[in-house]
């Protein structure tokens, strides 16, 4: 049979059973649809995935303490133990030891209210040092960051994260006020800018401050 021929008894056949024909389009368009949206929805959860990774750093491992584990056998919590010291962040920060390692920035924290006149927050205090800035991918929105000079002299400076500054301070400009932490004023010398969260973590409410200021003066 020829082309002619099969072109024509296929028309023939889709003229003679027209409710059958359409009834198979709509099924494959339906399909067709099906697998377009299927596609999409895979592509945007992809992309909000690859976006969460990207805004804490596609390439930044955290490396935190096991917990401790008390007479009686109690285990405590996650990252209770104190394992890691500042001697080893010096030795990972080695250019000789580990020269693949782009920065390095300990870190230590503790959920704990900050005042500032009438108003209170609680949010998540961090001690670190000045690499923290550019190992996290964050910015500045007003004022500067910690410094090597503050973590070497135990300096009361706080940095906060946007959403921290407008709890306590609201549409006052933060950089330059104080705040009083664990009984100790330090005074804001800058505003990270928004960056929103990464999975639990909200990025913007949080406090920074030296992490020997942490150690001394706050927590210690």
């Amino acid at each position: 049979m020829s082309w002619g021929a099969t072109l024509q008894t296929a028309i023939e056949a889709l003229r003679l059973h027209r409710m059958r024909s359409a009834l198979t389009m709509v099924g494959i368009l339906i399909g067709v649809a099906a697998v377009i949206l299927t596609v999409g929805f895979g592509q945007g959860a992809q992309d909000q995935v690859k976006s969460q990774i990207d805004s804490l750093g596609s390439n930044l491992l955290v490396i935190s303490p096991g917990s401790t584990t008390s007479s009686s056998g109690a285990r405590g919590g996650f990252g209770s133990a104190s394992t890691l010291t500042l001697a080893d962040a010096k030795a990972l920060d080695s250019k000789t030891a580990a020269p693949d390692i782009a920065g390095v920035a300990p870190q230590t924290s503790s959920s704990t209210s900050l005042t500032a006149g009438t108003s209170n927050w609680t949010t998540s205090v961090v001690g670190t040092t000045d690499s923290w800035l550019s190992v996290r991918s964050q910015t500045l929105a007003s004022g500067r960051f910690i410094n090597a000079d503050d973590v070497a002299t135990q300096a009361a400076v706080v940095v906060l994260g946007a959403t921290t500054s407008q709890e306590l301070f609201g549409v006052r400009g933060a950089v330059d006020q104080t705040v009083v932490i664990n009984g100790n004023t330090l005074t804001v010398v800058g505003v990270l800018a928004a960056s929103g969260s990464t999975g639990s973590t909200n990025n913007d409410d949080q406090a920074i401050v030296p992490i020997s200021t942490a150690g001394q003066r706050l927590f210690g």
